[in-house]
């Protein structure tokens, strides 16, 4: 007997080969067919294949279980020195936020729960930037800066919250856990944890209503700027190159669904990691930065904090 081909337009191609070779044999029942499709379907599932960047499909689904720290096939480097992070954005402002409210302590916050205006002040001026016209367009664009005006710092020290840094009393304090975390050999532990924090724990799926599969393929989409990013590299091919699912390739979206990739590419995939200073930047172009075409390349931190077990 000889079964029939599902009629599918946009079947993948190794589905191609196999209903190809399915007509050119012959079963002596549907049992037989069946036991053909789980040998071929085991053998695909254990095969690389390009479009999972040579990964092979038990590898791919291997990424996701784990705790980035001792489970898992990604594994996030916790052993890192303070000359090793000192110098990216992230560390010194996150560092920065502790210190200046340890010296505070309790720094001011408004009805709402933010910072007051002259804690921000004094966060705000000594902050590091991967981008510096990001600073002059706060300045530039604000008369009084809140906290809400400065992404980055409102954004940060919602992750150090969500590490049990602060506690509350009369306004904001450093938990022993948060002074701790200040000592120059916890280092390589604060800066692991706001990764895993902010790439792993915080909640994505929000922000990504188009591919709310997006946080389960967040592992595969940093292997694949590790692959890709060893040279120069523009951002679309990267949006293009590391999601899964909805959001994969370009043949299939949409303009507007190729917009939000690319949008969450730039600002939840790209930006962070430039900011851990694990991608860098070349702009090509005149003007903000806002509006320049750019390429990145992962930096030699890259690889020491980001590992992949198979």
């Amino acid at each position: 007997m000889t079964p029939p081909t599902p009629p599918h337009r946009d079947r993948l191609p190794y589905l191609d080969a196999i209903y190809a070779e399915l007509k050119q044999r012959e079963f002596g029942s549907l049992a037989e067919v069946q036991a053909f499709l789980d040998r071929r379907i085991r053998e695909y599932n254990a095969a690389p294949q390009a479009e999972l960047g040579g990964l092979a499909p038990t590898q791919v689904s291997a990424l996701g279980p784990g705790d980035w720290r001792t489970t898992g096939v990604l594994r996030v480097n916790g052993d890192l020195t303070l000359a090793d992070v000192a110098q990216t954005e992230i560390f010194h402002n996150a560092r920065l936020i502790l210190r200046v409210i340890g010296e505070l302590g309790p720094a001011k916050l408004t009805p709402g729960g933010q910072l007051a205006r002259s804690v921000v002040a004094v966060i705000f001026e000594r902050m590091r930037w991967v981008d510096p016209d990001d600073f002059e367009s706060i300045r530039y664009v604000n008369k009084v800066i809140n906290e809400d005006d400065v992404a980055e710092l409102s954004s940060l020290r919602y992750l150090l919250h969500q590490l049990g840094f602060f506690r509350r009393r009369k306004g904001l304090l450093l938990s022993k856990a948060g002074r701790e975390a200040l000592r120059d050999e916890r280092a390589g532990a604060l800066y692991s944890g706001l990764f895993i924090a902010g790439f792993r724990d915080l909640n994505l799926r929000d922000e990504a209503p188009e591919s709310p599969a997006v946080q389960q393929v967040l592992p595969f989409a940093l292997y694949q700027v590790g692959r890709l990013a060893g040279d120069w590299v523009g951002p679309d091919r990267l949006a293009a190159s590391a999601w899964l699912g909805d959001w994969a390739g370009d043949r299939f979206l949409t303009a507007t669904q190729r917009d939000a990739r690319d949008f969450f590419t730039r600002y939840r995939l790209i930006m962070p990691l430039l900011r851990f200073g694990l991608l860098e930047a070349r702009y090509l172009g005149k003007g903000h930065r806002l509006f320049q075409p750019y390429e990145v390349r992962k930096t030699a931190l890259f690889d020491r904090v980001v590992r992949f077990e198979f």
